[in-house]
């Protein structure tokens, strides 16, 4: 294998040390003779220098120097300011500053937040919503998600932030429609966060009552939520229909949550419009001005988009538009590389290379695979951890070592699986902070908010440079660093060209194997 070196950045030189084993098979190098020094290797390939927060950066996780309670003690409760204080969210990030100061703004709009990944959203849109909410028994905000792990990853930090003062239900993928319809009944929570499926499903057959009340919504993702792609789903045997997801979402806010009207047995004044509906019986409705909000890091045609929100119903006029990086649609603390492989078992020695050399006491790794491809995730996984010193594959099985199988290296997410096994993957790569590798799919593209992920690896390149943005953006949050590296193909190099392009990311071939 010949490696061509690239030596702008510390990256670099992570990547020479993890192929330099390579030269004893029968592969020759070219190196610079800024890495002859091998002491210098294990120096660039530490965890310290790659997890250090880049706060040279300006971006939009860029962190303000002034805290949430110097800039906002006017609009947020002192209670919320304490839970902020308590959980470290002391100083609000660039998006989350700008955003804010719009949602305070003496007269409030619906507002679309466009921000790089790993910038805040969640807080973004959660803290002016939690800070409206009222002590009484009627839903006030409905949060939007697309996937069952975003949504109770919003539902944790929402569940933190108000602790017992209000109640939080989820209505995701799984959720017993029946059993939280008594719940909402019985105790009805302020807040419900929710797929657009479960949510149509709960609104439309009277499971959360007075939802008339609500008067603020999000849409988080909302890109994902409108067009939910079937590799996102793990394969076309086991995807949801795209159009009727969409139109579930639609009907959700132009119907069930259209923020212009409210129902005749909800008005309580006489201040009222009489309008004609499809039976041509006459109702009675109320004007009624209800705060829609879009969030997501790719918002494609975001003009167009802000003009459909008002043809749609979805708002009363076109949202603001709030986006601190046109233009940067990734964070600048992630360096992006790759390697080219004559052959797709050259492309596994090469990330089982990869694995080896990672291996230290902090590295979190998530490698993706395509969704629609058959690729046995699951010895790909005990592969890859027999390249490790006591690696451990998670399994979802009762076994005899089951003290093992507590502390695993090595773990699969994919929506095939069932919801447990998702779950108790999450958290074995998620809830330690030593070497963790999980191997995934696309469904972990947006789903998957980890502080500490060091490195994301392409095995098999996304579809578009969206799904490339995202999966690359699990790493490098909240201004930390990250490696980005793609294992490719000879005919793959024109498709990763075209997304950097698109992305606007510099991509440096670190290796390329020899053709014979």
């Amino acid at each position: 294998m010949t490696i061509i070196i690239h030596h702008r950045s510390n990256f670099w030189g992570i990547l020479l040390l993890i192929y330099c084993p390579l030269v004893t098979k029968g592969f020759t190098t070219q190196q610079s003779t800024l890495f002859s020094d091998r002491s210098q290797y294990s120096s660039l390939i530490s965890s310290s220098n790659l997890n250090s927060q880049a706060s040279s950066y300006l971006c939009d996780a860029t962190l303000s120097d002034k805290s949430f309670s110097e800039l906002y003690s006017d609009n947020l409760p002192e209670w919320l300011l304490e839970k902020c204080e308590e959980y470290n969210y002391k100083c609000p990030t660039l998006i989350q500053q700008r955003s804010l100061d719009c949602f305070f703004d003496d007269d409030p709009n619906s507002m679309v937040i466009q921000a790089q990944t790993g910038s805040g959203k969640t807080l973004t849109y959660l803290l002016p919503l939690l800070s409206k909410l009222e002590d009484r028994a009627s839903v006030q905000a409905m949060i939007v998600v697309p996937t069952r792990e975003l949504g109770l990853q919003v539902a944790m930090v929402a569940k933190r932030l108000v602790g017992r003062k209000f109640m939080v239900m989820s209505l995701l993928e799984g959720s017993s429609l029946k059993r939280q319809r008594k719940w909402a009944w019985a105790e009805t929570p302020q807040v419900v966060i929710g797929t657009p499926t479960e949510l149509l499903d709960m609104v439309r057959y009277g499971g959360l009552p007075r939802i008339s009340s609500v008067n603020t919504v999000v849409v988080d993702e909302v890109d994902a939520c409108l067009v939910h792609t079937s590799s996102l789903q793990g394969g076309s045997n086991n995807s949801v229909d795209t159009k009727a997801l969409a139109s579930s979402l639609n009907e959700l806010l132009s119907k069930f949550l259209s923020p212009t009207f409210i129902d005749e047995d909800d008005i309580i004044d006489d201040e009222v419009i009489t309008i004609a509906d499809d039976s041509n019986k006459k109702r009675k409705r109320k004007f009624r001005h209800r705060q829609t909000i879009f969030c997501s890091a790719t918002i494609p045609q975001h003009r167009h988009f802000l003009k459909q929100c008002k043809a749609n119903q979805w708002t009363l006029e076109e949202p603001v538009y709030v986006c601190t990086s046109p233009g940067e649609h990734l964070p600048p603390t992630l360096d992006h590389a790759y390697m080219v492989c004559n052959s797709n078992e050259k492309k596994m020695a090469t990330l089982r290379n990869i694995i080896k050399k990672l291996n230290t006491s902090s590295n979190k790794i998530l490698v993706f695979f395509d969704s629609t491809s058959s690729r046995p995730l699951d010895i790909i996984g005990k592969k890859l951890a027999l390249s490790i010193d006591n690696g451990i594959f998670y399994e979802d099985k009762k076994t005899n070592l089951e003290d093992i199988q507590s502390n695993p290296v090595v773990s699969i997410l994919r929506f095939e699986d069932s919801l447990s096994q998702r779950a108790g993957a999450t958290k074995a790569f998620a809830e330690r902070s030593e070497f963790r590798i999980m191997a995934t799919t696309d469904l972990a593209a947006r789903g998957l908010d980890i502080l500490g992920v060091t490195h994301i690896i392409h095995f098999d390149l996304p579809i578009d440079a969206d799904t490339y943005l995202h999966r690359s953006g699990r790493a490098g949050r909240l201004g930390q660093k990250g490696s980005v590296i793609s294992i490719l193909n000879p005919d793959q190099e024109f498709v990763l060209k075209r997304l950097s392009n698109a992305l606007s990311v510099d991509v440096k071939c670190v290796g390329r194997q020899k053709v014979k």
